[in-house]
């Protein structure tokens, strides 16, 4: 059984104009790699609700990797890690007693909105007295 974590890691980006900042997001995950036979890792990966999917894979001896996204802002997602060794993988139903450390989610935070612009600004030249 593989024990997954995983650290969400905020990365501002500054726009163009250098005026507003957005942010993007991306995954850094870890594990232990508790067997000896492994030929790699199969690390899948869900969006919301939906199924999940191959998202890369891995050598063997690999015990984290970061899924640079961009990940969407206030959106869900679980991932999983699975040791193969040819054609089998590592029990991985969760409903089998202590794997359930084997799928971990995560949201992503909501972007906090740029402030409104002032208004109004304007430059007055006077002669000086």
């Amino acid at each position: 059984m593989k024990r997954l974590s995983v650290v969400l890691i905020v990365l501002a980006m500054l726009s163009v104009a250098g005026l507003a900042s957005a942010a993007t997001y991306r995954a850094v995950l870890a594990w232990t790699d508790n067997s000896n036979n492994e030929d790699g890792f199969r690390l899948e990966r869900r969006v919301g609700t939906g199924a999940y999917a191959t998202l890369v894979t891995l050598p063997a001896g690999t015990q984290s990797y970061v899924d640079d996204g961009p990940l969407a802002e206030d959106t869900l997602y679980c991932y999983r890690v699975f040791a193969t060794l040819g054609s089998l993988d590592s029990d991985s139903d969760p409903t089998t007693p202590g794997n359930q450390a084997n799928e971990i989610c995560a949201n992503t935070p909501s972007a906090a909105s740029a402030p409104t612009a002032p208004g109004g600004f304007q430059l007055i030249v006077v002669t000086a007295p």
